[in-house]
């Protein structure tokens, strides 16, 4: 099995697959288990790694077209569960000592019904295969990707909405066209859903959150290149040191995996962020949260590898400044 049979799989069937295959493999490492339905009634999965006292949460496809989190937290949980590096099949000896340290919950597949609306849209959810023509990133996100998908809520001269409501999704319904991938199948972006709690997997998340207080949350996403990792809006002076501590790991992890980065710590958002998308846990928990925006049209195995190597790295620094610091 090659390293994209592995790893890229974008759509909601070859990731349960692929997925079967591996907690089978590793039945006493990876506990599989339901986080909630969608508004339409299909199960969103989560997995449970480690059993340490801290608590580390990390998302994945809250976009439907933005599938590295999907196939780079597959990567992850196999090579948490081997103890190895999924590209170079050595050895991983810090694998154990990261599950022994902390108590993992992934959610490599959060908004399932938007990825398979990608995924029967796009072959291999891949949008550097109709990129690849334009000038820049943002020449053919303008030009050609809106238009062909009517993403997002282009349809109603809406780019980006929190949530659809009811008049407008009858709107959609009518003339026929399809609610963009951001959105899940009753009309919520997902991202924008921390303060509206329109959506069972922002009330499910939230809730288990404020069960366990994580201490590490990351929300992988894709965007145009370069791979960055940002902290949240607004972020404290006493945090700061911090951040950029954890992010220059990020960062010099990628650099020795010859993958490119921005190496900028710095927020997605500038503005206050109203919709919390990108602060929620770091306001309300305490918790050190990441926006982690992987380079969406770098090649398959840099967005797979951007995960493992960013989020291993995160762990392990986040693990040593613990160990320090008692």
């Amino acid at each position: 099995m090659t390293f994209l049979e592995r790893y890229w799989v974008d759509s909601p069937k070859a990731f349960e697959k692929r997925m079967k295959e591996i907690v089978s493999l590793y039945p006493d490492k990876i506990e599989p288990f339901e986080l909630c339905k969608t508004a339409s009634g299909v199960s969103v999965p989560g997995f449970r790694m480690g059993r340490g006292k801290r608590h580390v949460f990390l998302l994945g496809r809250v976009h439907g077209h933005e599938p590295s989190g999907t196939c780079g937290l597959v990567a992850l949980v196999e090579g948490l569960a081997n103890s190895k590096v999924p590209d170079t099949e050595k050895p991983f000896d810090e694998a154990q000592k990261i599950l022994d340290h902390f108590t993992i919950r992934i959610f490599p597949l959060v908004n399932p019904t938007a990825a398979e609306r990608f995924s029967t849209q796009i072959k291999d959810s891949y949008i550097g295969n109709l990129a690849s023509s334009a000038k820049n990133f943002e020449e053919w996100l303008h030009n050609e990707y809106e238009p062909i998908l009517h993403e997002p809520g282009l349809t109603l001269k809406k780019r980006r909405p929190p949530y659809f409501s009811p008049e407008e999704l009858k709107v959609l319904e009518k003339i026929g066209k399809p609610i963009g991938t951001l959105f899940t199948e009753d009309g919520v972006e997902l991202w924008k859903d921390w303060v509206n709690e329109k959506a069972p997997q922002t009330r499910a998340l939230k809730q288990v959150m404020h069960f366990f207080k994580p201490v590490l949350l990351v929300d992988i996403h894709n965007d145009s290149p370069p791979t960055r990792i940002c902290p949240p809006t607004e972020l404290r002076d006493e945090d700061a040191a911090l951040y950029q501590s954890l992010g220059k790991a990020v960062y010099d992890a990628l650099e020795r995996a010859s993958i490119p980065s921005s190496r900028r710590v710095e927020p997605y958002i500038k503005d206050i962020d109203t919709h919390q998308s990108v602060s929620w846990a770091y306001n309300n928990l305490g918790t050190i949260q990441f926006l982690y925006e992987v380079n969406g049209l770098s090649c398959k195995e840099h967005m797979v590898l951007s995960v493992w190597y960013g989020v291993t790295a995160l762990l392990l620094r986040i693990m040593d400044k613990l160990s320090t610091s008692t």
